[in-house]
């Protein structure tokens, strides 16, 4: 079978835990890219303390390209490097554990036109509790995406305009809903969940959804500011009437409606506030990195150069 010549792919593999395969290991699992693509580049994203553990695998993989960055880049954060780094016209950002799983070649393959692609698994319970608290969030956060996203080249900037890097990489965004496709996984992924990357899961869903939030308090608030605001008119009202009422009562009446439009308006301003803030927050913005060390045995390059006649 003769491979595609048209078309350059980007195979990005972010590190997870455990040690890196050896190079048969490596290659195996890209066979169905190395034998249907003539032209395609492998980019590895690492944390630089691992880097001499990896160094006998380093140099044998061809057209590679080993990106080490910072010890304390996270997980999502390294999905944004990937998508920036990547030159090909198909960019799959994945792990290795995920990518016998997703059937994301398979895609590729299809080739049917689809912007941006995102895999799903199974949904459990774990997922429905992230989509409810995530109702107010731009972006689909919910657990049961798997690791893999591919994308075209050509819509690389619909994800990199996003704010917050750490999602627009890793789960669907409302305003690339229609450029979106997500595709069901049967196979339940395997191995221990993070609880920490759970925890810092759920601390982007609240972030995500500060805009919202804080919409809905500062209306909660006015209306609560309405209601003090009629009790104490009801209490003044009752008492101009001269109704009879038990001792005190218009004198709490008339506290409590003091202090219930005052903490509505208290929390009013907060909320004011916050939305400024908040939207200040998700301003798309450039995503800084810094590359610590690269080890390039990027062959693709020559490649690409005798296929176009390159004349030095």
């Amino acid at each position: 079978m003769s491979k595609n010549r048209s078309l350059i792919i980007s195979l990005a593999i972010i590190e997870t835990p455990g040690k890196l395969l050896n190079k048969a290991e490596i290659m195996e699992r890209l066979t169905p890219l190395t034998s249907a693509y003539e032209f395609y580049e492998l980019l590895f994203i690492m944390r630089i303390k691992n880097r001499p553990a990896h160094k006998d695998v380093i140099e044998t993989i061809p057209n590679s390209r080993f990106l080490w960055v910072d010890d304390t880049m996270d997980y999502y954060n390294m999905r944004a490097v990937a998508a920036s780094e990547a030159i090909g016209d198909r960019v799959i950002i994945t792990t290795f554990p995920d990518l016998e799983q997703t059937g994301v070649f398979s895609r590729l393959r299809a080739d049917d036109g689809e912007d941006i692609e995102f895999f799903r698994y199974d949904r459990g319970f774990a997922s429905a509790v992230f989509r409810m608290l995530a109702s107010f969030s731009k972006y689909k956060i919910d657990p049961a995406f798997s690791d893999t996203i591919l994308i075209r080249q050509a819509s690389l900037h619909k994800l990199h305009r996003l704010p917050e890097k750490r999602l627009a990489y890793r789960f669907p965004h409302n305003s690339n809903l229609s450029n979106t496709v997500i595709n069901a996984v049967e196979k339940k992924k395997s191995g221990f969940r993070n609880l920490k990357r759970r925890f810092n899961l759920l601390l982007d869903v609240v972030y995500s959804s500060l805009t919202a939030i804080f919409l809905w308090l500062s209306m909660l608030s006015a209306f609560s500011a309405l209601i003090g605001v009629s009790y104490f008119i009801y209490a003044a009202l009752v008492y101009a009437s001269g109704i009879d009422t038990q001792p005190g009562w218009f004198s709490i009446s008339i506290v409590l409606s003091f202090f219930i439009v005052v903490l509505s308006l208290f929390i009013f301003s907060c909320s004011v506030f916050f939305l400024y803030y908040a939207e200040t927050l998700t301003k798309p913005s450039s995503f800084e990195y810094d590359i610590v060390e690269m080890d390039e045995n990027l062959r693709l390059f020559s490649k690409l150069e005798s296929e176009a006649n390159v004349v030095d």
